[in-house]
């Protein structure tokens, strides 16, 4: 009789210590999901920041300095862009060129 209280006593403390698992699992799944969502949020903030916002900026210029409507290389190679055209403006430019070309469509 003593023997069957500490094997139904040692059934349910096992059984207790799975649900305890379980708890914690779940709760690490859901902090986890957390974080995946904070730097997925982190990371298109930066993007935006850094890559989207000047590209726009830049090219907002490069309109407002030359309103004709020429291809955008002719504008990156006339003159009244060799000032203009510094390390940073060089790199978004050129990249605001790849965008409006579609150059991504047929990439072989």
């Amino acid at each position: 009789m003593l023997q069957d209280f500490f094997k139904k006593y040692q059934k349910d403390r096992s059984k207790t210590y799975i649900n305890l698992y379980k708890k914690l699992l779940i709760i690490l799944f859901i902090f986890t999901f957390i974080n995946m969502i904070s730097l997925c949020i982190l990371y298109l903030s930066a993007w935006f920041l850094f890559i989207i916002i000047p590209l726009i900026i830049m090219l907002y210029f490069i309109n407002k300095m030359n309103p004709n409507n020429e291809m955008l290389m002719n504008k990156i190679t006339s003159n009244n862009y060799k000032d203009y055209l510094h390390n940073g403006g060089l790199f978004y430019i050129s990249f605001a060129q790849f965008i409006l070309e579609e150059k991504w469509t047929n990439l072989e």
